[in-house]
């Protein structure tokens, strides 16, 4: 596993900014976002849709997860917890590998299980990577 510090992604956060303000540096003509803006725009959207928010079958897992790995180039296993009522808390990834393998330790998806407050489900989320 990486030494290097994973990224959290938590419900609500607006932690990566907002890519729609950055400018050329020409007056009036804005910047054309990059694909990790796109992809923060998408999580706010599906955020904000109130049906989107509860995640209580694969069916309305599939579009948050896809929306969160879409265009990741390496392996990732992370969790998605939640509530007591399904709802989205955090993601946070817990393993990164390289387009053919990761290592998943069982006491790093425990330890931060536990150390969200009010986590009361968690789904174990595995992607390979578009080869």
């Amino acid at each position: 596993m990486n030494a290097q510090s994973t990224p959290v992604w938590v419900a609500g956060s607006s932690a990566r900014g907002s890519p729609a303000r950055a400018e050329t540096g020409k007056p009036g003509v804005p910047r054309r976002p990059s694909i990790r803006a796109v992809h923060a725009l998408m999580e706010q959207a599906f955020l904000e849709t109130p049906a989107a928010e509860i995640i209580d079958s694969p069916t309305r897992a599939a579009p948050f997860l896809k929306a969160r790995l879409a265009g990741v180039g390496y392996e990732v296993f992370g969790i998605v917890l939640l509530n007591a009522q399904h709802g989205v808390i955090a993601f946070e990834e817990v393993a990164r590998g390289t387009i053919s393998q990761t290592s998943v330790y069982p006491r790093e998806i425990l330890k931060r299980a536990l150390a969200v407050i009010n986590a009361a489900a968690l789904l174990c989320v595995h992607q390979h990577p578009l080869c």
